[in-house]
């Protein structure tokens, strides 16, 4: 995991050094931070310039200190430490307000998420590949819109005059409803859509995300 200060260049030639700073982690596999922290650093980083230029490392954290301490030295990083825990307790690194994170699969895929409690983001969900690239249109978790390749598609709601929802696009949940009415109907225990292993494995992901950047509950 790497931790870093942030500051957004705005329009209008605003000097980044009179903007707050913002914290953001990046949390993966070594192999993949590593690449990510060339990418955003360059083969040219200095601190002192960094800080003024909007971005600067300030800790790293892995299960292994020694492995945390050798990635520090190698990219002039002032901190390091030997559990996420302890990054995540660290007064001077700040509380997250948004977190970036890189996940690997088999086949050589890769995946990655951001969420942020500060900044408006996207909210929209990309599937690129060989053949092209699907775009899930804002809000991706409950969309009505598909854009495949270039070509765009909409999935309207079912009408519900009258109705008020709790959040946006509620009315989909209906389709989740009547699919759940499908299965009971059929004696399935679970989804074959949906199966459980699937939901398993995303709470393991939230899981890991949680502990990394030290969120518990009570």
């Amino acid at each position: 995991m790497v931790k870093y200060d942030r500051k957004e260049l705005r329009p209008g030639g605003m000097d980044p050094e009179q903007l707050p700073p913002q914290k953001e982690e990046i949390w993966g596999l070594e192999t993949d931070v590593e690449r990510w922290v060339k990418e955003l650093l360059g083969d040219s980083y200095k601190p002192a310039e960094a800080f003024v230029s909007g971005l600067l490392v300030v800790a790293v954290a892995a299960r292994d200190l020694s492995r945390a301490k050798e990635f520090a030295r190698k990219h002039d990083i002032p901190k390091a430490y030997g559990s996420y825990e302890e990054l995540a307790k660290d007064p001077n690194v700040g509380v997250d307000d948004t977190v970036t994170v890189l996940l690997q699969y088999p086949g050589e895929l890769q995946a990655s998420f951001t969420c942020s409690i500060c900044a408006p983001l996207s909210n929209t969900a990309s599937v690129s590949g060989t053949k092209g690239m699907a775009q899930v249109l804002e809000p991706f978790w409950c969309p009505t819109e598909l854009v495949v390749k270039g070509e765009h598609k909409e999935f309207p709601l079912p009408p519900t005059p009258g109705k008020e929802f709790n959040f946006p696009n509620g009315a989909g949940m209906v389709y989740e409803a009547k699919h759940v009415r499908e299965c009971l109907r059929k004696g399935l225990k679970e989804s074959p859509v949906m199966p459980l292993v699937e939901s398993e494995l995303l709470a393991d992901i939230l899981e890991e995300v949680r502990k990394a950047i030290g969120v518990t509950f009570p």
